[in-house]
């Protein structure tokens, strides 16, 4: 391999490698569409770990860009803060944290490192995104300072937040609208990237207009780099920090400048919980199978359930509040459909899962994955 194949190896790889994007078990990617609709794409990958994986993003034109969102990856309640999930949606995964429970009176103070979330000093758990971590805390702090009889208003004013669907499609126009113009500059530029670099080595008849080429890509990436600067001030204002880094990321590296529009939508809708942004993004068949996941995940809890009789109130009456938010925003899902058993797919199948809707032979116990979820038998 001579210099300049190793070179154009090299850009490849970085673009590619631009185009992954690390994402935490519990949350999902949502790939718009032209339509405005959205493919549900889950971290399930095996490139990566216990708690995350690689979810790439498309590396074709038109480049559409992917939402990641995850529902709380604490149990807020009235009382106190559980740093356990109240959802496990992946099936298979238990829920991170070791049960730590803290009553809003032992809460002295809370602050946010990035995803980073820590109470009293020390790291209580992991959001997928700083801006999901700022919200729950600046949440805990007002629940901190309130007085107990107002703590509910406050937790249920939060909840209808991120489930507002008005909000979600709110915030979609508005990537619509900021990043028009950076969507044409992004496809654009990997088209100069794709044509013009090979064609600048091994075509002579282009080589010769090297100035010319050099000064066109050198002003679409800073049009890249304005537009993405100017769009993410509009849709994150008060992000300095994240704002300057983004832009010196895509100012030094063109191959990353194509993706300036993936790393102004990724955390876009953080802080909205998936089921309403299924809502909005999935098609009516799609959405209703993900309800049902949902669903069935609330009623039939994966534990372990944390040994505090606290922390087991606290996600009891969470999670009873957490489905009358869904059954409310699924008006046309009726939980019994949510809820029904699926269809044998053998004759020896005895008895399923509630939870996964995995089947089994036998007739009694629990299931593999969920493991204290118990079977329930097949009507005859």
């Amino acid at each position: 391999m001579n210099p300049i194949q190793l070179l154009l190896l090299v850009l490849l790889l970085i673009y590619l490698l631009e185009g992954l994007f690390w994402v935490r078990r519990q949350a999902f990617g949502f790939q718009l569409s032209s339509s405005q609709k959205a493919r549900l794409l889950r971290p399930d990958s095996p490139l990566g770990n216990a708690a995350a994986s690689l979810v790439p993003q498309s590396s074709l034109p038109p480049l559409a860009p992917l939402l990641v969102v995850e529902a709380w990856p604490i149990t807020i309640g009235s009382e106190g803060v559980l740093d356990q999930p109240l959802e496990v949606f992946q099936g298979k995964s238990r829920p991170q944290g070791g049960g730590n429970y803290l009553a809003f009176s032992e809460i002295k103070n809370a602050r946010a490192e990035g995803k980073k979330i820590f109470i009293n000093g020390k790291k209580f758990s992991l959001a997928s995104s700083a801006k999901q971590a700022e919200l729950l805390v600046d949440l805990l702090e007002q629940l901190t300072k309130a007085k107990p009889k107002a703590r509910k208003e406050i937790l249920k004013k939060a909840r209808e937040e991120s489930f507002s669907t008005k909000e979600i499609s709110s915030r979609l126009q508005l990537l619509s609208a900021q990043g028009r113009s950076l969507a044409w500059f992004c496809n654009l530029q990997l088209f100069c990237l794709i044509v013009f670099t090979p064609s600048f080595f091994y075509l002579p008849q282009v080589a010769a207009y090297w100035r010319e080429i050099l000064v066109a890509l050198l002003v679409l990436q800073l049009a890249i780099d304005f537009s993405f600067f100017r769009s993410f001030g509009k849709l994150f204002p008060g992000r300095k920090k994240e704002r300057w880094f983004r832009f010196a990321l895509i100012f030094l590296s063109p191959p990353a400048a194509v993706r300036a529009r993936a790393f102004l939508a990724r955390d876009l809708l953080a802080g909205f919980h998936p089921m309403a942004v299924a809502k909005v993004l999935l098609s009516q068949e799609k959405y209703r199978s993900f309800f049902a996941e949902a669903y069935r995940d609330l009623g039939f809890p994966m534990g372990p359930e944390p040994e505090t009789e606290g922390a087991q109130k606290l996600l009891q009456q969470q999670r009873e509040s957490l489905q009358r938010q869904c059954r409310k925003l699924s008006e046309n899902v009726q939980q019994e459909e949510a809820l029904a058993a699926p269809e044998p797919e053998e004759e020896l199948s005895k008895a399923y899962c509630p939870r996964c809707h995995t089947q089994y032979r036998k007739e009694e116990g629990t299931c593999e994955d969920c493991q204290d979820v118990h079977l329930v038998l097949f009507k005859a």
